[in-house]
């Protein structure tokens, strides 16, 4: 990769199923090819710090049969970079919004789960 041209390179969703069980043995890959050599920004709405998205990553290898240790993968866990993703309608507001009604506010986000007086919407989603 021309690092003139690319300064870094940022997954979305990064702490998601797709990034688990794809993109972080795809990425060893390039890096292990020496195609990819600049920071790696993985943006997600998880709330993570570094050190437990780096161990994230580290268990997705794992599982897809890569040892973190080994060289590709320790330069592929070194390059990534975290940020989250904040913003005032986050999936828990959402979630709060639709199962509570308007005249009846439950005290805290965490209804959702045991609230009596959720929406259908709102049971279709994982919790």
């Amino acid at each position: 990769m021309n690092a003139d041209k690319v300064s870094a390179l940022v997954i979305f969703g990064a702490t998601g199923d797709l990034a688990k069980l794809e993109t972080f043995p795809s990425l060893v890959g390039l890096v292990d090819r020496d195609v990819l050599d600049v920071p790696i920004i993985g943006v997600a709405n998880s709330g993570w710090g570094l050190d437990r998205f780096r161990g994230y990553a580290a268990e997705s290898l794992r599982r897809n049969g890569i040892d973190p240790d080994a060289d590709p993968a320790k330069r592929m866990l070194d390059l990534l970079g975290m940020s989250t993703a904040t913003s005032p309608t986050t999936r828990r507001t959402r979630l709060w919004q639709r199962s509570c009604r308007p005249d009846r506010r439950c005290s805290t986000w965490r209804c959702h789960r045991r609230c009596s007086r959720r929406s259908p919407a709102a049971w279709l989603e994982p919790a």
